[in-house]
């Protein structure tokens, strides 16, 4: 359906879209770099279980395959409060008066990973 209203609509006649092929490459070439980091660490992560369970076998596989899921819960949640904490350290900053806001917002961070 989307496909059919842009044809008939002509959506593209109404939003220009401009691309600079130069600021593009140029990302593309910062980016690289990274795609390498991520694939290196996707092997990582994955090929140890494949080790444990040719060497140990498929139970300690899946007790490591659990094992796993709690850092990413962690680093999950981590990425939520730091992603919801910038927008709030930027109103602070403005407002220098209010360290008690860091100072229960860090209590209660702690708190929460100390409680999963």
């Amino acid at each position: 359906p989307c496909i059919y209203i842009v044809s008939r609509v002509r959506l593209r006649e109404l939003f220009e879209i401009k691309i600079d092929k130069k600021l593009q490459w140029e990302m593309v070439y910062y980016a690289l770099p990274l795609v390498l980091n991520i694939l290196s660490w996707w092997v990582n992560n994955t090929s140890d279980r494949y080790i444990v369970t040719a060497i140990v076998g498929i139970q300690a596989s899946a007790i490591i395959s659990v094992a796993y899921k709690i850092p990413q819960i962690l680093s999950t949640i981590s990425a939520i409060f730091i992603q919801s904490w910038q927008i709030s350290a930027i109103k602070i900053q403005e407002d220098k008066s209010d360290t008690t806001f860091v100072s229960n917002m860090l209590l209660y961070y702690n708190a929460l990973l100390l409680i999963i």
